[in-house]
């Protein structure tokens, strides 16, 4: 299980590292990493644009992603592996689901930027 929350541990750091690096322009509009969206991926500055509206998001899914990390390793020489899943389980779902969030978030905000005379 320790390998587990590790690895998520270190993906939870990777959701805001990659789009504070988009948002800030030192990862280009590319076709590998970052938020691949439709109205994100129009042109550099909907690219920066669409990434600084998911930042916010995508901090908050690094730092509860780390806690549960964190408190999952914590457990490990108690020896619960119901609760080390449970928790494993959980860092799953925020990070997915915080970044289906933060990619949602930033598309809209792109969308309305597009969309004002």
């Amino acid at each position: 299980m320790w390998f587990g929350l590790t690895i998520l541990g270190i993906a939870a750091l990777a959701v805001p590292g990659l789009i504070w690096g988009c948002a800030k322009g030192r990862i280009p509009l590319n076709h590998a990493v970052g938020l691949r969206l439709r109205y994100v991926m129009m042109n550099n500055s909907t690219w920066r644009e669409g990434h600084q509206a998911a930042l916010p998001l995508g901090i908050l899914v690094g730092a509860v992603g780390m806690m549960l990390a964190v408190i999952g390793l914590a457990l490990l020489p108690l020896d619960q592996p119901a609760i080390q899943g449970s928790l494993f389980l959980a860092q799953f779902v925020v990070i997915f689901g915080g970044s289906v969030l933060a990619a949602r978030r930033a598309n809209r905000a792109v969308r309305r930027q597009l969309q004002q005379p």
